[in-house]
């Protein structure tokens, strides 16, 4: 396997594809694409001029602000336009994207998973891993469709789709069509073995809280108070002037809650969910499901452990291919809330994966929602979190 990475930051579509072709040395045609894009950018212009240049699978996604890419010669966390090519002739791969239509979200990602594995030299085996870009709001529905066809064992990781603003100015699709409103899943089994790890890279504090009241996401009351009201007071005010309803995405970033995950090694880890907005009745609108009755933790964070965490992440997936393997590179999930939060110090991050791992291909999308498993080796999805995938030659 050869991993191939290119990025642009033109202001043309049409030039930044003729720049990133132009990087893009390959000996043989790729066996898939992963496409990350700033949604300022036309995601369907950019989809069929790369096709038109390679007729392989592509995985496109918008990601919030640009896209993360390192290599040799790159350094650059806010890029137009990132692609990550996989030359993998005795690998098997393919992609499916479909319509979220009238809440089907479970049946829109089974619909895509079978249309993946169709796609997929070998269709009728199991994949070794999944990676998805679901709409922001389906994700929960989509882990159960995708299992509903291949079933609970095999890995899902993926991050779903983001604009700049959370405007619903995303898109995600497939190397046929892209949309606002898609799910779009990707099936590989590639010829050497894979580095997976997913991580929050926040600490827990002292401070347990009872969900009440909850209903999807939105959490009505925390330790029978309302959940906007008890969250500032443990918080230590840091929500105060938008008691009566607004957005704290910015407040909440380094102040999320997390649920505890029961580990098999008696290591605990904790999926984050990230409390978006104050609704007028003081309850927290999240970014994730939760369930009355259930104990979260309140998470603490700091922009250099979100700084250092890219590194430490990219280290453990790479550390987890076996022994005798190489890297050949890494595809990338970093939370946009995390993004956003530490927007100055992006090249420190950037500069830091370029120093400890030279020459190695790593690209990433800035998702709104990450998806990934922990050692209990059940899929899941979590805000404000990371995931890497790494490949091996």
């Amino acid at each position: 396997m050869k991993i191939n990475a290119a990025s642009s930051s033109l202001e043309e579509s049409k030039d930044m594809v003729a720049d990133v072709l132009a990087q893009l040395s390959v000996s043989e045609p790729p066996s898939l694409l992963f496409v990350f894009l700033n949604a300022n950018h036309d995601a369907d212009d950019i989809r069929q001029s790369l096709y038109d240049a390679f007729s392989c699978p592509l995985i496109i996604a918008t990601s919030s602000s640009g896209g993360f890419i390192c290599t040799s010669e790159i350094c650059d966390p806010r890029a137009s336009l990132t692609v990550l090519a996989i030359v993998d002739p005795d690998g098997s791969y393919g992609v499916g994207t479909a319509a979220v239509l009238d809440n089907n979200d479970r049946q829109a990602a089974s619909t895509a998973t079978q249309q993946a594995l169709q796609n997929s030299a070998t269709p009728y085996e199991s994949p070794s891993l999944i990676w998805c870009v679901p709409t922001p709001g389906t994700e929960e529905n989509m882990l159960e469709g995708v299992a509903d066809v291949v079933g609970p064992n095999i890995p899902v990781f993926g991050g779903s789709c983001a604009d700049n603003d959370v405007s619903g100015n995303w898109q995600t699709g497939n190397q046929h069509q892209v949309g606002s409103a898609f799910i779009t899943i990707v099936v590989m089994t590639p010829s050497s073995p894979l580095g997976m790890t997913f991580s929050s890279g926040y600490q827990t504090t002292e401070t347990a809280l009872t969900v009440t009241e909850a209903a999807y996401r939105k959490l009505i009351t925390i330790d029978n108070q309302p959940a906007a009201q008890r969250y500032n007071t443990v918080t230590k005010d840091i929500i105060k002037n938008a008691l009566n309803g607004g957005q704290i995405l910015a407040q909440s970033s380094l102040h999320p809650l997390g649920l505890e995950i029961a580990s098999p090694v008696g290591i605990a880890e904790f999926l984050l969910i990230h409390p978006a907005s104050v609704t007028q009745d003081s309850s927290l609108q999240l970014f994730a499901n939760v369930t009355t009755g259930t104990t979260l933790h309140l998470m603490e964070g700091s922009i250099k452990g979100l700084v250092n965490r890219a590194e430490k992440v990219i280290q453990n997936a790479v550390d987890l291919l076996p022994p005798s393997q190489t890297p050949a590179g890494v595809l990338l999930v970093y939370c946009a809330g995390c993004m956003m939060t530490i927007r100055e110090q992006l090249p420190v991050m950037c500069s830091q994966v370029q120093a400890r791992f030279p020459g190695l291909p790593v690209v990433g999308m800035y998702s709104f929602g990450e998806q990934g498993r922990f050692l209990d080796n059940q899929n899941r999805h979590g805000n404000l979190m990371i995931s890497a995938i790494a490949f091996s030659s």
